[in-house]
This record gives C-alpha cells, sequence and structure tokens, in this order.
C-alpha cells in the first residue's frame, strides 16, 4: 500500500488534471504536487500530514477538504493556489514545523 507521497512526486505535472489519492495514504511530502495542472484532490481519511508547500503554485487547483485524520497541516502547504476558493479543515488543533505556524 502507498503511505506516503513523496517530496516533489508529482512536481510539475502540469498534465495531471485531478488526483485520486488512495486509502492508506498517511503523509504528503514537500513539494510533492508543486505546480500540478489539476484543478481536483480527494485526500482520505488516512491521511495524517501535509508537508510544507506540498500544493504550492497549484493554479487550478478550486477547492479541498482536510479529512478530519489529519494532523499535521503545516503553513504554506497550499501557498499560491489562486484559485482555491474553498477549503474545509479539521477541527482538531493541526501541528507544525519549527518555524512554521498552524494555518487554517
Amino acid at each position: 500500500k502507498l503511505k506516503t507521497v513523496g517530496e516533489r512526486a508529482f512536481s510539475g505535472c502540469t498534465a495531471l488534471k485531478s488526483a485520486l489519492l488512495p486509502e492508506g495514504l498517511e503523509s504528503i511530502g514537500t513539494y510533492a504536487f508543486q505546480s500540478a495542472g489539476m484543478g481536483y484532490v480527494s485526500l482520505p481519511s488516512t491521511l495524517k500530514s501535509i508537508k510544507y508547500l506540498a500544493f504550492y503554485n497549484c493554479e487550478y487547483l478550486k477547492s479541498v477538504t482536510i479529512p478530519d485524520s489529519v494532523t499535521s497541516l503545516v503553513a504554506g502547504s497550499f501557498y499560491y493556489c489562486p484559485s482555491l476558493k474553498t477549503a474545509s479543515v479539521p477541527k482538531a488543533q493541526p501541528t507544525s514545523s519549527p518555524g512554521h505556524t498552524p494555518q487554517r
């Protein structure tokens, strides 16, 4: 089973239009989807952490729902996503990396 989308795994994949991430996934790495062309992403209920700049510059991403299972959501995870109009975040207080503040 896929547990982690590694650092820069889909960075620059402008042809990627959507991502349905599988159950069992626990972590999305730094810059994992940087500058990807997707307008939609589905995050699984098993996801625990979204790293710094994971979705940086996903200019077509319109909305995202962060599952309640996420306990680490680092500031800047969705930095410069100009089309992002809707973001639902969990009720639990996320943690942050040193030098970064949780962003809700």
